[in-house]
């Protein structure tokens, strides 16, 4: 969640919406129900934000930001080899994404769901996540550890072949076979993109 500690209303109305959009989904939940829980008037509320959408959107795009650091901290923390940071980035996207159901029967609701607000905050992160991953794929490109002609286009294409394993598909799987399923796909993506003959090692 963004810092605002120079504004602590702003940051207890932020709170109290998290709570009640988590527990009763961001449809159920009204201007009038955030203040209440916030122990503050309907009108304070609205001095702080424009509308619920307005409450909605930071506080989606906060979490798909969580996700894009932590997402950037597997690629930095793995070191040079390519094929293993790439394997890195794609295991902690699925685990950050899988945290988000946390909190309540809704929690999920704040990263993925049909809500306008919530919707174009999830496309901002698709696109800022698509460019993340364009960029190890062209560094891996550039060492001669991966083969792709269009980075950009491959790392569209490897996001879409991981589209099982993200919002909203990814909370109905079964979990207890998620790591196998994803080791498997895993596997084939990167038979595909790494530029030698043996990946017995990945």
């Amino acid at each position: 969640m963004p810092d605002h500690t120079e504004h602590p209303r702003r940051l207890i109305i932020l709170r109290a919406a998290e709570r009640l959009f988590a527990h009763y989904g961001p449809t159920k939940t009204t201007v009038a129900d955030i203040a209440r829980q916030a122990s503050v008037g309907v009108g304070t509320v609205y001095l702080e934000f424009s509308s619920k959408d307005a409450i909605l959107a930071e506080l989606a795009t906060s979490r798909h930001q969580q996700i894009l650091d932590l997402i950037q901290r597997a690629a930095r923390e793995t070191g040079d080899n390519h094929p293993a940071r790439l394997r890195a980035v794609l295991d902690a996207r699925v685990q950050a994404f899988l945290s988000q159901q946390e909190g309540g029967a809704h929690a999920s609701d704040l990263l993925h769901c049909v809500c306008p607000a919530i919707a174009r905050a999830w496309e901002a992160y698709q696109r800022a996540e698509r460019d993340l991953l364009t960029q190890l794929i062209r560094e891996g490109v550039e060492a001669g550890a991966f083969v792709s002609d269009d980075p950009a286009h491959t790392a569209a294409t490897i996001l879409d072949a991981y589209t099982c394993f993200a919002p909203p598909l990814l909370f109905h799987r079964d979990h207890d076979r998620l790591p196998h399923d994803l080791a498997q796909l895993h596997r084939l993506i990167l038979q595909g993109l790494v530029f030698r003959d043996d990946v017995s090692s990945l």
